[in-house]
């Protein structure tokens, strides 16, 4: 039984190391090494979420880096420079740090947070989910008006608006909020006006603005309004976890700080 167990075990170890895709190969003392994408995935989990899709965009560079780490780590064994008295200190420092976050994670992975917890946060702290009133549109702006006619009429023709649509960097009017809704005390009165006689994805007029001439298309509008619990659900959850898991953290510092009694010198 025993056999067939770890038969069983080696299997699943083959099959894993199968699946994995190799990004690189290298040599270290003459042994041939790879790096895979299972790999790759160790090393993004010391990167902030924020930041790790620059690193994905650039994976070859990220992945050479991790690599060259590691043959200057083999190399300064060579030089016995890990025999160092402070470079011993050192890299023991940075193995408590991952150790401990792994054991942070190991105490606090199992907070789970109710429905009703989630319902009752969100009808306390409604003020916290209200969505002004907003537009999402998209404009082109030309320097003449003849010049935006000609659009208008493409445009028209067409059903094709992007081709002349401001891009978002060099448009002053762009949407500085994450869901690209701009709020109505963010727009210029005259586009403001124009947006407000527009249904959901008409294209308005060419009209004066400033020194140049504007057509606008409206995406979409969104009156104010709290919103939905079910659209906030998730992330009132996600929060929810994180404080309890703060909370969990606190207390487990204060319990093995007691247990193994740390006390500050009085000298």
């Amino acid at each position: 039984m025993f056999k067939k167990f770890f038969l069983f075990l080696f299997f699943i170890f083959i099959a894993s190391v199968l699946s994995a895709e190799t990004l690189f190969t290298y040599k270290i003392n003459n042994k041939e090494e790879i790096f895979t994408d299972k790999d790759l995935d160790i090393y993004l989990q010391d990167i902030p979420p924020q930041f790790r899709q620059f690193v994905v965009k650039d994976k070859n560079e990220f992945v050479k880096e991790i690599i060259f780490r590691k043959i200057a780590s083999n190399e300064a064994k060579k030089l016995k420079i890990d025999n160092n008295p402070n470079i011993k200190k050192e890299i023991q420092a940075q193995a408590e740090r991952i150790l401990t976050r792994h054991f942070i994670d190991k105490k606090t992975d199992n907070i789970e947070i109710k429905d009703t917890e989630i319902q009752e946060f969100y009808d306390k702290h409604k003020n916290q989910f209200t969505k002004k009133a907003g537009f999402k549109f998209e404009k082109a702006v030309f320097n003449s008006e003849d010049e935006a006619k000609k659009a208008y009429e493409d445009i028209s023709a067409n059903k094709d608006f992007s081709k002349y649509a401001t891009p978002e960097k060099a448009n002053p009017f762009a949407a500085q909020n994450p869901d690209k809704y701009q709020l109505e005390a963010q727009i210029p009165k005259e586009i403001l006006d124009t947006l407000n006689t527009l249904k959901k994805s008409e294209v308005s007029k060419p009209f004066k603005y400033s020194d140049k001439f504007v057509i606008v298309k409206l995406e979409d509008k969104r009156a104010e309004g709290v919103e939905p619990f079910d659209t906030v659900k998730s992330s009132i959850k996600n929060m929810l976890i994180q404080n309890k898991k703060q909370e969990a953290l606190k207390a487990l510092k204060e319990d093995l700080l007691n247990k193994y009694s740390v006390k500050a010198s009085t000298k």
